[in-house]
């Protein structure tokens, strides 16, 4: 029979032991994390979301394109599907926020600073989202009064005509585009960042074909 020196021996051997397998284990290049499951964002979101995308990138082609063109007719026509895109925009950024503030969404986990920056990022995605068409209109507005689009559609008129203050809502709203565009590209980066390097499943949750993915922590 083994003596009590012995049996603490034994005891001590046996959490080694332990302890060295649970280390192995850990280490192990063949070990494999426990995944959890990643649910979709609503379905209402993720359309909503990708249809502001395809608004934003047709608003930014007819923009370029109209710079381009030379024939005054087909110059107007683009303007008017340029404010007319806009102000899709605007009323599908609204419906967004509306539903953002019914339908909570719980953020995901990140670190403190790296939070605030998203945070920060998509509050100026949603002005902008907002504000360039209001930018528009008042432009508009002070460039030549009453607005139609394609002669049909009045634009409300928010401000008297004024020369300057049209030149100088021109300025806004060509540096707002720009830093629209470099925002949206920084979300892209973020989004590809998250799905191919940290593999969390974040950019899975938005894609119009969302399913419950798993997503290794």
């Amino acid at each position: 029979m083994a003596t009590d020196g012995q049996l603490g021996t034994m005891l001590a051997h046996g959490r080694d032991a332990a302890r060295e397998r649970i280390a192995t284990q850990r280490l192990a290049p063949g070990a494999r994390p426990v995944p959890r499951v990643v649910a979709p964002y609503p379905a209402s979101v993720r359309w909503l979301h990708w249809l502001t995308v395809a608004l934003v990138l047709a608003a930014v082609a007819l923009g370029f394109l109209r710079v381009e063109v030379v024939s005054h007719a087909w110059r107007l026509w683009l303007l008017d599907a340029h404010r007319t895109v806009g102000l899709l925009i605007f009323g599908v950024t609204v419906l967004r926020l509306l539903l953002r503030l019914g339908l909570p969404i719980a953020p995901t986990p990140l670190p403190r600073l790296v939070g605030w920056i998203v945070r920060a990022t998509h509050a100026a995605l949603y002005l902008l989202l907002l504000g360039m068409p209001l930018l528009g209109v008042l432009m508009s507005n002070a460039r030549s009064g009453s607005t139609r689009l394609f002669k049909a559609l009045p634009l409300p008129v928010l401000m008297p005509e004024n020369e300057g203050w049209a030149d100088r809502l021109q300025g806004l709203h060509l540096v707002g585009g720009w830093i629209l565009i470099g925002l949206v590209g920084l979300h892209a980066s973020a989004a590809l960042f998250h799905h191919y390097v940290l593999k969390d499943g974040v950019l899975g949750r938005m894609l119009p074909q969302a399913r419950r993915m798993p997503r290794t922590t």
